[in-house]
């Protein structure tokens, strides 16, 4: 069992809201009173490998806050909006202003928790995002059919684990500029003088599953959940190549994926178009 620092409830009148930043939103709900109400039984085991799962989840009381951007058009209690759950790579989640626009389009308001960076525990991380949602679901009229995961290099990986684990929970992940590989890849000797592999180039050297608790059986549910994936990438990113290389372990494992070559993007978050092109696949009704 493990306990978190709990702060008293700060409640927000935004009956209507043109646009507007919460920030910090304090974490007030937990998602689960226990970690069997947080993770899968299988990721709890692959935690465990990790380390003492109970100090992994065990909260800074700093962590206990969010970054929540209510867009235009925003009502307190409109039914239809669902939420976008942002994992970045460091501590400070910035909000792209140009993403505002797109959101409200979707009807989805920007969440991001605050020291939840790659340097972070990931049992910590995925708590830390669960929690930010339980929070706005209990004051906001979220639709569970529109609740959408993502993040950026580390997060994006972070959060396609937390997906795949957890796909009755969302309705779609996106990953800005991260690959998940379901299958190894080589490398090519390009790819790792970029990255400044410091070594001679080895034709065996590949990159690894990923995930490879995943079996058969959690993909048949994945599946079935119509849980849907995104990679957001461009040439300047320097994990265009293992992006691309993914598509066959995507491929083979059958579950509806889209990837979004954005022009000239680097190692960052998509631009607002590559973010209504996800959007608009993981919402769209056919497969």
């Amino acid at each position: 069992m493990y306990r978190f620092a709990v702060l008293s409830l700060v409640l927000f009148a935004v009956s209507e809201i043109p646009a507007k930043e919460v920030n910090p939103l304090p974490l007030t709900t937990r998602y689960g009173q226990t970690v069997e109400g947080y993770f899968s039984p299988i990721l709890i085991q692959h935690f465990k490998k990790q380390g003492p799962l109970d100090r992994m989840m065990a909260y800074d009381v700093r962590q206990l806050s969010a970054k929540v951007v209510f867009p235009k058009g925003y009502r307190k209690g409109a039914p239809g909006w669902g939420v976008y759950l942002h994992v970045h790579s460091g501590n400070k989640p910035p909000f792209p202003t140009e993403w505002e626009a797109t959101l409200a389009k979707h009807k989805l308001i920007y969440a991001a928790p605050y020291l939840a960076g790659n340097k972070v525990a990931n049992a910590q991380r995925m708590a830390a995002t669960l929690d930010t949602l339980a929070t706005l679901q209990k004051t906001e009229k979220l639709d569970p059919s529109r609740i959408v995961v993502g993040g950026l290099s580390g997060g994006g990986a972070l959060s396609m684990e937390l997906a795949l684990n957890h796909p009755d929970r969302f309705a779609g992940v996106i990953s800005h500029a991260r690959n998940v590989m379901l299958k190894p890849e080589k490398l090519s000797p390009e790819y790792l003088k970029k990255i400044k592999v410091k070594q001679t180039y080895d034709p065996r050297m590949v990159f690894p599953v990923e995930f490879p608790y995943l079996k058969e059986a959690q993909f048949q549910t994945i599946r079935d959940q119509k849980l849907k994936v995104v990679f957001i990438t461009g040439k300047k990113d320097f994990n265009y190549e293992p992006i691309e290389k993914s598509k066959a372990g995507w491929d083979k494992s059958k579950v509806p994926y889209l990837i979004v070559d954005q022009p000239n993007m680097g190692h960052t978050t998509g631009n607002a178009a590559s973010l209504d092109q996800a959007l608009t696949f993981i919402f769209s009704k056919t497969p």
